[in-house]
């Protein structure tokens, strides 16, 4: 496979608020969703580029799986099939399904992004991720 740059960043915190404050006023992204036990906000790099908090009480396998402190940093590349199948020959651990935005969140304006999480050889946990810009 062939990574085009990094395309998300995320990490399950105590501290969602001032993690929050961090990204969005002290490191200068725009927060594209706030809920009540997350923050998702742009990353300056695509559309589809994000930084991502989650609280301990956020579990949405989706987006960041239980158990999964991070950091965790996602791996864009141009098809994510192919690199799906290249982790799996490689013998790594997949974590969960392949994600795809628009059905999964009924995103339609994500058609073609999608995701999955993997653990590679140290055991930490990283994402192969696929976006369309």
């Amino acid at each position: 496979m062939i990574v085009k740059r990094i395309g998300y960043v995320g990490m399950r915190t105590e501290h969602l608020e001032r993690m929050t404050w961090f990204f969005r006023d002290v490191m200068g992204l725009r927060a594209a969703t706030v809920g009540e036990t997350f923050s998702i906000l742009n990353l300056p790099t695509g559309a589809f580029d994000f930084a991502e908090v989650y609280s301990p009480r956020h579990h949405d396998q989706r987006m960041i799986p239980d158990g999964v402190e991070g950091p965790v940093v996602a791996f864009v590349v141009e098809n994510l099939e192919l690199a799906l199948r290249e982790v799996k020959d490689a013998g790594l651990e997949v974590i969960g399904d392949v994600v795809w935005a628009a059905e999964a969140f009924g995103a339609p304006a994500m058609e073609g992004v999608g995701w999955f999480f993997l653990r590679a050889p140290d055991g930490r946990v990283y994402v192969i991720e696929q976006s369309v810009d």
